[in-house]
């Protein structure tokens, strides 16, 4: 989905640049997504585990995201991991 987005949007952007014809400036126009706290979290057998996926979590439903750290974390009564994280990400599905 994230991908076909910017396929739409980059042939609009040269349909726009193939409409102005005659003109032979090439400027570039970067369009920044707007940033957004966003906060996920992760389960593991280990804790190094638990933050690996809560860090893959949060790039796959928000990313891409930067500045991701983990704020807390701790261990389950089965044995098993959890981490939750945070980060400034640039895409809201």
């Amino acid at each position: 989905m994230r991908m076909r987005r910017i396929t739409i949007v980059a042939a609009v952007l040269t349909g726009i640049a193939a409409s102005v014809g005659g003109m032979t400036t090439s400027a570039s126009a970067t369009v920044q997504p707007a940033k957004f706290a966003a906060t996920d979290d992760g389960f593991g057998p280990t804790l190094v585990l638990a933050e690996q996926n809560a860090r893959q979590t949060i790039q796959g439903d928000y990313g891409p995201c930067t500045n991701v750290t983990v704020y807390a974390d701790g261990q389950n009564s089965s044995g098993t991991w959890w981490a939750d994280v945070s980060g400034e990400c640039s895409f809201f599905h």
